[in-house]
């Protein structure tokens, strides 16, 4: 079976591929014969460090001057990479190949059934869409959606979670996790959706309550 490897797809190395064995590779501009990351000036010597055991990638930047960035957010400590990941460094852009992890795909929706209408009938009057309900102090999330410009950060997200119950958000640098707490807590308007905590709606219109006013905040109510 091919191992794992990077395939430069922007950059100065543009189309050569790198070869990832068990153990550490060095991704940097260091004297070495054939190395396609040397023409790219704005890498450092020894940019960052690629551990690898098993199925499992690990990748860390090593105080490079530029940084080194994982799906467009620069990283600090060490994070996993799975197939289809891409790297930054310098102006080179490196993407994950790994035939022994599948790539990670959004699910689709099933698209919705249309039906013809009743000529005998008139068409009943479209109902105004209701925020999602929550039980006391529950959080319920629907169709959640958040864009900067042509880039969608959060993708139509539902969740419920009950009374009393804990939940965490797990996901590569990148997915949305602090946007989408953002947006619960009112600091952020969602793009589209909406979510309840304790019968509290955030919707695109909702303004967040002043610091100074929390006590106000406790008794539930809409926001618009």
């Amino acid at each position: 079976m091919r191992g794992a490897s990077l395939r430069a797809i922007a950059g100065p190395a543009v189309g050569s591929e790198l070869e990832l064995g068990d153990g550490e590779f060095m991704v940097g501009r260091e004297s070495v014969t054939g190395n396609p990351l040397s023409q790219d000036l704005e890498i450092s010597r020894r940019h960052a460090r690629i551990i690898r055991a098993g199925a499992v990638t690990v990748i860390e930047d090593l105080g490079s001057s530029n940084g080194t960035f994982l799906n467009g957010q620069r990283i600090t400590s060490r994070q996993v990479l799975v197939s289809g990941d891409e790297v930054r460094v310098g102006r080179t852009v490196l993407v994950l190949e790994d035939p022994q992890q599948a790539t990670v795909v959004r699910p689709q929706l099933p698209e919705p059934e249309v039906h013809a209408p009743d000529e005998r009938a008139p068409a009943p009057a479209r109902a105004r869409p209701q925020p999602p309900r929550t039980r006391n102090n529950g959080i319920a999330i629907q169709g959640l959606v958040r864009e900067f410009g042509i880039r969608r950060v959060v993708d139509g997200i539902d969740l419920q979670v009950a009374p009393g119950a804990i939940q965490g958000f797990l996901g590569p640098n990148g997915a949305g996790k602090s946007t989408t707490v953002h947006m619960l807590t009112t600091l952020l308007p969602p793009t589209g959706g909406t979510a309840s905590i304790a019968v509290t709606t955030s919707s695109r219109r909702a303004r967040a309550c002043a610091p100074r006013s929390a006590s106000r905040c406790r008794k539930p109510r809409s926001i618009r």
